[in-house]
């Protein structure tokens, strides 16, 4: 190479071609194996000359740059692609950036392109091998092969490590294959429980449902659930036989759900009707419940769970009372508005079934018949009873107003010039001979002071009022607290003086009414939140009321906070994960079967 080039130097010369001295530079980096710094100054070259002989020698010299510049990154990719440890198409993917940060070199011939474009080409073929990989891996885990999908996994990481789908289908290999192993445990040991349970983990984690049908165990756990069946019905667990056969919908186990469906259903319908007559609704309402699990579509189930269902809501309704507050004697309308702000707010943020009485209703048998609170909640049936007194409700605004003064000019008077007229006296009228010319007149102007105010205004609002919540199932005042509430706005004001640039600006406060309004809102807040939590997690409220009979082995006396748990629940459209839902569920079946 240094030769040919020596060849087109001394061809140059012979000719009376003249090279700029750039050239001899690139000659010596390229020489010296810095082929990017040869291309550089061949490129300075370029634009240094306009004869075409020079341009066509130095352009030979730059494509000789370029290919031995190329040479050597085409060698730098070999080289990753040869050590690559973390997969094939991530090397592949690693030389096509270093390539393409090198287009700007690419030779006439295009030999970078044609290098890019086989990189691409096996970019391509890997993405392919990988989609079927990842093929193979949904098919082994359909057919309960975890280990073949794991084998598959680690295939697919290898040519791409970072293919988040290939990772997320390799864990879910590893998952499946622990959770089955503990599925054939279950069923080696008879728990028919546990292994539903586990197939039923199987299909959370799979990527795509499993046919119970292509399952290895599946002569096992049909064997296994037949022979737990006849248990189940002998101990009217019908439900769970029910959920249990349906779960696998395996052709051999039709009959058998049949038989369960009819049986479960009538036997649900007639224990809950005996339940209904027996003036035991909470009862009947389970049962219904569970014949609904079933059957949801005969009209007799709907028409039982329904009236089961509206003894129990009724008997879910709470009610709480909010009095009429006292009022201070400068705003006889204040008590009124706040337990009227109280009543909507704490409507908007009640649980279900948390009713507020009319306060009117209240009002009279406090007033009127003067009963007390305990009497008032035997009554009207109330638990808890919120009276209050509003004893500061008050705005007060304060102006610091001040006059100030600009002074302004009115107008303007033209007067002779004193000093041209001394001048005038001493020179005579030839006003060449004056050693300096003052102007003939003079402006004077007339200034006149403005007055205008200007000032802040400052708004403050205070407010405080005593809570009493009475609990009439303690037959005690729960909670006394004094709630307060202040405002303060301040504001600057000024009168407009145009000719003086002075702008308006208007006093900016709110009206009394708004900042009443304001306050009256923070102590509302504070008295829901209170009032809230007497209420909060009502379903976690009737699981511990729940467990507190069952320990004591009354567990037709659980059953009512069961009930009542379940159907606030639903009415309150808890999620279904809810963790006291979940374990109201579990009490029922282990109660009621």
């Amino acid at each position: 190479m240094p030769r040919l080039l020596i060849g087109i130097t001394l061809l140059c010369t012979l000719w009376g071609c003249v090279l700029p001295a750039s050239v001899s530079e690139g000659d010596k980096s390229l020489a010296a194996g810095d082929p990017l710094q040869a291309i550089q100054l061949y490129q300075q070259a370029l634009q240094e000359t306009t004869d075409q002989g020079s341009r066509d020698t130095i352009d030979s010299k730059l494509e000789q740059a370029k290919q031995q510049y190329l040479q050597g990154q085409f060698a730098k990719a070999d080289q990753m692609l040869a050590q690559a440890q973390s997969g094939r198409g991530a090397a592949v993917d690693q030389a096509l950036i270093l390539l393409r940060q090198s287009r700007q070199y690419d030779t006439k011939q295009g030999l970078l392109a044609a290098r890019m474009q086989e990189l691409e080409q096996e970019r391509q073929q890997l993405e392919q091998e990988g989609a079927s990989t990842k093929k193979q891996i949904l098919e082994a885990i359909a057919g309960y092969d975890f280990a073949r999908a794991q084998t598959l996994a680690a295939q697919a990481l290898a040519i791409s490590p970072g293919d988040k789908e290939a990772v997320r289908l390799q864990t879910a290999a590893v998952n499946l294959a622990s959770i089955y192993a503990n599925l054939s445990a279950s069923v080696d040991q008879g728990n028919l429980a546990q292994a539903a349970d586990a197939f039923t983990r199987l299909n959370a984690v799979a990527p795509a449902p499993l046919d119970p049908q292509k399952m290895p165990l599946r002569d096992k756990f049909v064997a296994l659930l037949k022979r737990q069946l006849q248990n189940l019905k002998d101990t009217n667990r019908w439900s769970e036989a029910f959920s249990f056969l349906a779960m696998w919908k395996l052709p051999e186990l039709e009959q058998e759900l049949a038989q369960v469906r009819q049986q479960g259903v009538d036997y649900y319908v007639r224990e809950a009707k005996n339940s209904l007559a027996q003036k035991n609704p909470h009862r009947a309402f389970l049962l219904a419940e569970k014949a609904m699990s079933i059957d949801d579509k005969r009209f007799d189930i709907f028409t039982l769970h329904k009236e089961s269902r509206d003894q129990v809501d009724k008997a879910l309704m709470r009610y709480i009372a909010v009095g009429t507050f006292d009022s201070p004697s400068t705003d006889p309308d204040a008590g009124r508005q706040f337990s009227d702000s109280l009543i909507s707010h704490l409507y908007n943020m009640l649980p279900y079934g948390i009713n507020i009485l009319e306060r009117d209703k209240i009002d009279v048998a406090m007033k009127e018949k003067q009963v007390g609170n305990q009497q008032l909640g035997d009554m009207l049936g109330v638990e808890l009873v919120v009276t209050g007194t509003v004893s500061l409700f008050k705005v007060d605004q304060v102006l610091d107003k001040r006059n100030a003064s600009v002074k302004l000019q009115t107008n303007q008077e033209v007067h002779e010039n004193p000093a041209y007229q001394a001048m005038l006296r001493q020179y005579g009228p030839d006003e060449q001979t004056w050693p300096n010319v003052p102007p003939q007149t003079i402006t004077r102007f007339q200034n006149q002071m403005v007055n205008y105010t200007k000032g802040t205004a400052t708004l403050k609002g205070f407010s405080k009022v005593s809570v009493r919540i009475f609990d009439t199932k303690k037959g005690a005042i729960s909670f006394v607290k004094d709630l307060e509430a202040t405002v303060s706005e301040n504001s600057e004001f000024q009168d407009e003086v145009a000719e003086a640039g002075i702008p308006y600006i208007p006093m900016k406060l709110p009206t009394e009414t708004e900042t009443k309004e304001v306050m009256r809102k923070q102590i509302i807040n504070e008295i829901g939140k209170i009032v809230q939590s007497s209420f909060e997690a009502r379903e976690q409220r009737f699981l511990n009321q729940a467990r507190f009979f069952l320990e004591r082995r009354e567990t037709e006396q659980a059953l009512t906070p069961l009930a009542e748990g379940l159907l606030y629940c639903q009415k309150d459209n808890l999620p279904v994960n809810n963790p006291a839902l979940l374990e109201i569920r579990k009490l029922i079946d282990a109660t009621l079967e």
